[in-house]
């Protein structure tokens, strides 16, 4: 349900960009709101999987590891060729989990194009989708910390975002979205909400 939610509000997002850039981009490509280029950010965020327990499976079984932090962190970089288009590549470290001996944590990168809104200096809001690809790893420790067991479960998920920016400057920006990425293959689909900033060089 989350994830059908997700979908059709970020997809009705979408289709509002581009009907008002229809409109909009002849002017704002003009007034160039923004400064382009490269730029870098980093996102701090709750991330709120849609099981209470992150599965994974080894050669015992399910194991499903009570979360033990649900604050996630994403740093990238990218470019932005106008105040419209933007590519992102980012490395995301998510969850980490633990039951007793058992810990499973889930990291990885992801590569997102960016569609912006100007609305006016100040303001813009923008959608985002591409791939990530994470990697879940799982382990038990003994008494002494040691590994005894090991395992990573690696997938491709397609990911989405939405949100909107602050322009502090037109270099320096605030932002807060929330994003989405899809399950498969024994991770769970998990929602980001987060806040961050990103400079533009």
């Amino acid at each position: 349900m989350h994830a059908k939610k997700l979908i059709i509000t970020l997809s009705c997002f979408v289709l509002f960009c581009f009907a008002q850039m229809t409109f909009a981009a002849p002017q704002l490509a003009v007034d160039g709101l923004y400064n382009h280029g490269f730029f870098a950010g980093l996102m701090f965020g709750y991330v709120d999987p849609h099981n209470d327990t992150i599965h994974y499976f080894n050669d015992d079984g399910f194991l499903s590891p009570s979360f033990s932090r649900k604050i996630g962190t994403r740093i990238y970089a990218g470019y932005s060729w106008n105040d419209f288009y933007a590519a992102e590549l980012g490395y995301n470290w998510l969850i980490h989990a633990s039951s007793g001996s058992s810990h499973t944590s889930l990291s990885g990168f992801d590569i997102l194009g960016k569609f912006t809104l100007p609305i006016n200096i100040y303001f813009s809001a923008f959608a985002k989708g591409g791939f990530a690809y994470m990697n879940q790893d799982f382990k038990n420790v003994n008494s002494a910390g040691a590994t005894i067991y090991r395992k990573d479960n690696s997938r491709v998920l397609l990911t989405v975002a939405g949100g909107g920016e602050f322009h502090v400057t037109s270099q320096f920006a605030v932002q807060a979205l929330i994003t989405h990425m899809f399950g498969r293959n024994g991770i769970d689909s998990i929602d980001i909400y987060g806040v961050g900033a990103q400079y533009t060089f």
